[in-house]
C-alpha cells in the first residue's frame, strides 16, 4: 500500500547542526561507511564549479564559511511507493527534486541520497541549499560570505522562497502529484494523499477499535474498510518511527562533531583531549535529556576557552 510521509527541516548553526554530519550520514561515509549497503544511489546538482566533482565539499565549505548562527541547508525526507520499480523510484526522485531546487528560475546546490529502509521503507533524503548558483565565479569562502550590491563582489544570495509555509505547502502537494503521476503511469491503482488524516476525515483512535465481525472478515481474507485504514496507519507508523530513529542518530552525529571541535580548541594534550571526548559523548548516549546535557557540555567548553584565554593573557 502507498503511503505518504514528507518532512522537512531546517538545518542551522544556532542549534550547533553539522551540514557535513549530515551529509556523511545519509551518504554513509567515513564513521558511518558500515551502513553503506543502505544506500540505493546519490546525486548532487546545481552545484557551484568549485564543488561540482564532489558535492561533499560543499557542505565542508558551508560548516567552514556560514556565518555564526546561520541556516545551513533545508532537508526533505520522503517515502518512495514501493509499488514502483528502482528505476521508477529514481526518475520519479530526480524529477522531483529537480523541481524543488529550481524555485521561481533561480537554481539552488543539493545532494540527494536514496535509502533502501531495510527492503521494506524505501526513502529519500534531500540536502537543499538556500544560496541560489547564479553561474558567478565565486571561491568556498566568497561563495557563503553575505551578498552584496554588486554580486561580482560579494557572496552568494540567499533565497527567501524556502522560508514561508507556502511554499511548505507546495512541497508537499507537489510530491503527492508526482507520486500520483508515476503511480498512475506504471498501471498502478494505489494513490497518496498529502492531506493528514485528519483532514481527509481520518480519525485514528477508532480504527483501532475493529470488533470482532471486522476481525473476523479480516482474518478470513475479506479486506474492510476499517481493516484498510488500520493497515494503512500501521505502515505509516513503521515509517515515521524509522525515520524518527534517523533524524536522532543525525543529530547525535552533529552533537559528537561540535564537542570534538569544541575540546580540539582547547589546546589539550592528545590523550587528555580523547579521554574527554570520549567521556562526554559516553555521558550523552546515557542521558535522559540528550540536548540539555548538551547545551550544558558546549557551555563547560565554552567557559574552559574563556579561562584559557584569561590566563595566556595574563601571561
Amino acid at each position: 500500500m502507498a503511503i505518504y510521509h514528507l518532512t522537512v527541516k531546517t538545518i542551522s548553526k544556532e542549534k550547533s547542526a553539522s551540514s557535513l554530519a549530515r551529509y556523511d550520514y545519509i551518504e554513509r561515509k567515513e564513521k558511518y561507511s558500515s551502513g553503506l549497503d543502505e544506500v540505493l544511489f546519490s546525486s548532487a546538482g546545481n552545484m557551484p564549479e568549485w564543488a561540482a566533482k564532489n558535492d561533499r565539499e560543499y557542505w565542508v565549505a558551508a560548516d567552514k564559511y556560514e556565518r555564526q548562527n546561520g541556516r545551513l541547508c533545508k532537508t526533505v525526507e520522503f517515502s518512495l511507493p514501493r509499488e514502483l520499480s528502482f528505476e521508477e523510484q529514481k526518475n520519479l526522485v530526480l524529477e522531483f527534486v529537480d523541481k524543488i531546487s529550481n524555485v521561481n528560475g533561480i537554481n539552488l546546490p543539493y545532494s540527494l541520497v536514496v535509502h533502501k529502509g531495510k527492503g521494506t521503507n524505501p526513502h529519500c533524503h534531500v540536502m537543499l541549499s538556500e544560496r541560489i548558483n547564479d553561474g558567478l565565479a565565486r571561491n568556498a569562502e566568497t561563495w557563503f560570505k553575505r551578498a552584496g550590491k554588486t554580486p561580482e563582489k560579494g557572496g552568494a544570495r540567499k533565497t527567501d522562497a524556502l522560508k514561508s509555509k507556502d511554499w511548505l505547502y507546495w512541497i508537499r502537494e507537489e510530491w503527492g502529484r508526482q507520486a500520483n503521476l508515476a503511480l498512475e503511469q506504471a498501471g498502478h491503482k494505489e494513490r497518496i494523499d498529502h492531506r493528514t488524516l485528519s483532514e481527509q476525515g481520518i480519525e485514528r483512535e477508532p480504527t483501532l477499535h475493529q470488533g470482532p465481525m471486522v476481525t473476523r472478515l479480516e482474518h478470513a481474507g475479506k479486506p474492510t474498510r476499517i481493516g484498510g485504514i488500520n493497515q494503512r496507519i500501521r505502515e505509516l507508523n513503521a515509517v515515521i518511527a524509522e525515520q524518527e530513529k534517523d533524524a536522532r542518530e543525525e543529530r547525535f552525529a552533529e552533537m559528537e562533531l561540535a564537542i570534538r571541535k569544541g575540546f580540539s580548541g582547547l589546546g589539550l594534550p592528545m590523550k587528555a583531549r580523547n579521554m574527554f571526548i570520549d567521556q562526554a559523548i559516553e555521558h550523552l548516549r546515557n542521558s535522559d535529556d540528550v540536548e540539555s546535557d548538551f547545551m550544558e557540555i558546549q557551555k563547560s567548553i565554552s567557559l574552559a576557552k574563556e579561562k584559557a584565554r584569561e590566563l595566556d593573557y595574563g601571561r
